[in-house]
């Protein structure tokens, strides 16, 4: 094979190589926010009450929940324990996290996050918040919307849907391929349409990497005395390691 020839199948193999480990193994994080006017406090959730926010989503790649919690303005002491399970297997918890209501802010979104869940966005979730110790004048509670602001889901306490949904923030951090598989128009707006310059010029400087790379390493090949196949590997792995770290770089938000 002519050297300019196996140079360009070289750059078209490394460039599908990387491009291919970027989609697979880079995240992309997002967040999707329930919220609104006007919204207000349930009630205090004591020993023996329970409330429950059904999610059906979107997205591939949950990974956190925000939930708004209010300390009616005083100091409490009480637990409060947050489970994510299947909706229809909500004794199988997914997620559990107790808080110290002692170090809670008043009125200020609490995170309970955990490890991408790949394929949540075929499966129905549930949220629920319980105080296995909160007595009246010792508990906390939680902020909701009366509107129905959050059709995919339903509000639930003590067993009884209600109108309404909680206050939520739901992230993600879905696979690069699952994200724009769901999202093809959002190729160059990871992190929105303002930044689609920013990302298109990564990508080209990450093209020209790879294809630098490889020329390189391909004549440092030749130049010590012809063809030496059992280099090429390194060749693609070198452009698809440069390839990837920048990608990784992009997705990680730090432009």
């Amino acid at each position: 094979m002519k050297p300019v020839r196996a140079l360009a199948v070289l750059i078209i193999l490394a460039a599908a190589l990387s491009a291919g480990i970027f989609v697979w193994a880079v995240r992309v994080p997002f967040t999707q926010s329930v919220s609104g006017e006007p919204k207000q406090p349930l009630f205090e959730i004591t020993d023996g009450h329970r409330v429950s926010q059904t999610l059906k989503l979107r997205s591939d790649g949950l990974s956190g929940v925000d939930v708004t919690i209010g300390t009616f303005a005083r100091s409490n002491s009480a637990i409060l324990e947050m489970t994510l399970a299947r909706a229809d297997d909500p004794e199988a918890v997914l997620v559990q996290h107790q808080i110290n209501t002692a170090q809670l802010a008043d009125n200020a979104p609490h995170h309970l996050h955990f490890p991408p869940i790949d394929g949540s966005g075929e499966t129905e979730f549930i949220l629920t918040l319980t105080s296995p110790d909160g007595t009246p004048g010792n508990a906390v509670t939680v902020w909701f919307l009366p509107a129905d602001a959050y059709p995919q889901g339903s509000l639930i306490t003590d067993g009884t849907q209600q109108p309404g949904d909680l206050v939520l923030g739901l992230h993600f951090r879905p696979r690069a391929v699952d994200y724009l598989r769901a999202n093809p128009s959002h190729l160059l707006k990871m992190r929105g349409p303002e930044d689609a310059w920013k990302l298109a010029l990564l990508y080209a400087v990450a093209l020209a990497t790879a294809a630098l790379a490889v020329g390189m390493m391909v004549r440092l090949v030749r130049r010590e005395g012809g063809d030496s196949p059992a280099d090429f590997p390194l060749s693609l792995a070198v452009a698809a390691v440069l390839f990837l770290l920048i990608g990784l770089w992009v997705a990680s938000s730090r432009l």
